[in-house]
């Protein structure tokens, strides 16, 4: 399998990030740590992997990451409402996907995007402290690699 360079992991990140944080949800994101106050989003990477190697020396490769939401939860309607977000982000990168990427774009044009696509659905991550809780969700970038005789 082809050995993934820091410098690709680290500005594949950057620009997904890049791209996630202008989505308008009406609440802040974070990077890797989810603020005090809520609502607050947050965005964590997972680690790459390669998932195909090809002949002329490029590749398939994934990027997971994990968005949090904390939220208010001092009722049912809240509790159910808390998942929004992260479900939006579902249809958002559905629709991004189907029209081929239109704003998720790569610094290195030797990148093209494949797939936005959820991995699991929303789900409670710290159960409810002081009517304040954590979902989250995770989802994943495929993306392709040229080789050098692509």
């Amino acid at each position: 399998m082809a050995k993934i360079e820091l410098k690709e992991i680290t500005q594949v990140v950057e620009d997904l990030f890049l791209y996630v944080k202008k989505i308008n949800l009406g609440i802040a994101w974070d990077y890797e740590f989810i603020r005090e106050k809520s609502p607050a989003l947050s965005f964590k990477q997972g680690t790459v992997q390669t998932l195909q190697q090809y002949i002329a020396g490029g590749y398939d490769a994934e990027l997971p990451f994990i968005v949090y939401h904390k939220n208010s939860v001092s009722d049912t309607r809240q509790t159910l409402n808390i998942t929004k977000p992260l479900n939006d982000l579902i249809i958002i990168f559905n629709k991004e996907t189907e029209a081929n990427f239109p704003n998720l774009k790569f610094k290195d044009m030797s990148i093209t995007p494949i797939a936005l696509e959820v991995i699991t659905t929303p789900e409670d991550a710290s159960g409810i402290e002081n009517n304040v809780a954590i979902y989250m969700a995770t989802y994943r970038l495929i993306y392709h690699k040229k080789g050098r005789f692509e």
